[in-house]
């Protein structure tokens, strides 16, 4: 569904959950079209959707606001950091660093060391919703900080940070279910539907609800990354991430539409399999990839499509939310141990 606030543009295969934050006051505010990431770390809001919370910025040792740019395949986003409390079905993560994007309180242009090809997407239409949580497998984001004074026209310098400080990943955070999360999405038409609803579920081996000893495993390397070879082509530094809207790889033998999707001139299934880069007596998972012209698709009243397949980067194959429909993916955190293996890792079912 869309809310008021981005019913004025399309979305497509982005999977929104809302999020309770609380400041150290106790008062809390519930944000709707959060973004679900699992190729990130750590939440990050529009400082506009939490405009009743009391969240100081984050200071440096020298005084200065924190500020962070967080770079992303499609560009980066610029914005200070807060501490706040977040509360997800049932779930407690106190007191952990967040970026609020479109700070009031830094200069609204990022410094100059801050840039990527996609430019600025920390806002409404960038992201298509009201923040990104990042849920992927690993803890701290890792992002380039600095410490900003002035206000809105001051100037910002690049600073080194402690974890403590950076955004982080809130799962990790959390009481018991804190090694990760599964992300299920039901089986959809190759024409797309209108919407598609699934479940975000936390921990890994914690609950009843969580078990992966039924699940495929393909452990990661120490990047996130695994091998998918498709239609006969290796990308060694593939991954999964649900805040792609689309899948990204550079297909040979087709063609491009006008809106830069591939083309196939019918509905097309690709083989492949994913195989781990660092476990290589991990057996090969196979997999099948859709592929269909867009021009074919109704983007005027469906927003969820499990087989648009765009090019990419060399050398990757970025899986992204058509991937996730008809099947049940685990994150496993780098470095959590549960029966199946060692973190990182993805499971299938």
């Amino acid at each position: 569904e869309q809310d008021l606030a981005i019913n004025n543009f399309t979305t497509v295969n982005l999977p929104y959950v809302s999020v309770t934050l609380c400041d150290k006051t106790g008062n809390c505010q519930t944000i709707d079209h959060i973004v679900v990431d699992t190729g990130s770390y750590g939440l990050r809001v529009l400082a506009s959707a939490v405009s009743s919370l009391n969240l100081p910025a984050t200071t440096t040792l020298g005084g200065g606001a924190l500020a962070e740019c967080a770079t992303f395949l499609g560009g980066f986003m610029w914005g200070g950091i807060h501490n706040a409390t977040l509360k997800m079905a049932g779930e407690t993560a106190t007191d952990i660093p967040i970026e609020l994007m479109t700070d009031p309180s830094l200069p609204s242009t990022a410094p100059a060391g801050c840039q990527s090809p996609g430019g600025d997407i920390g806002n409404l239409n960038g992201i298509g919703g009201n923040g990104l949580l990042g849920v992927g497998q690993f803890v701290e984001d890792q992002g380039s900080y600095y410490a900003c004074v002035g206000g809105a026209s001051g100037s910002c310098n690049a600073t080194l940070v402690a974890a403590s400080n950076q955004v982080s990943n809130p799962v990790a955070y959390f009481a018991a279910d804190n090694n990760g999360v599964i992300l299920q999405m039901p089986a959809i038409s190759n024409y797309g539907q209108k919407s598609a609803t699934g479940t975000l579920t936390f921990g890994i081996d914690t609950q009843a609800n969580n078990s992966v000893a039924a699940y495929k495993i393909l452990p990661a390397d120490g990047l996130g990354n695994f091998t998918a070879t498709i239609a006969g082509q290796v990308y060694s530094q593939s991954f999964i991430d649900s805040g792609s809207n689309y899948s990204f790889m550079n297909l040979s033998g087709y063609n491009t539409n006008g809106y830069g999707d591939y083309a196939p001139p019918a509905y097309t299934s690709l083989a492949g399999t994913l195989t781990s880069n660092n476990v290589l007596t991990s057996p090969a998972i196979p997999v099948q990839l859709g592929m269909i012209n867009t021009i074919m698709l109704n983007f005027t009243s469906f927003t969820a499509f499990n087989d648009i397949i765009d090019p990419g980067s060399p050398g990757t194959a970025d899986l992204g939310m058509p991937f996730f429909y008809g099947q049940s993916i685990a994150f496993l955190i780098y470095g959590k141990q549960v029966a199946e293996g060692v973190g990182p890792f993805y499971g299938f079912h």
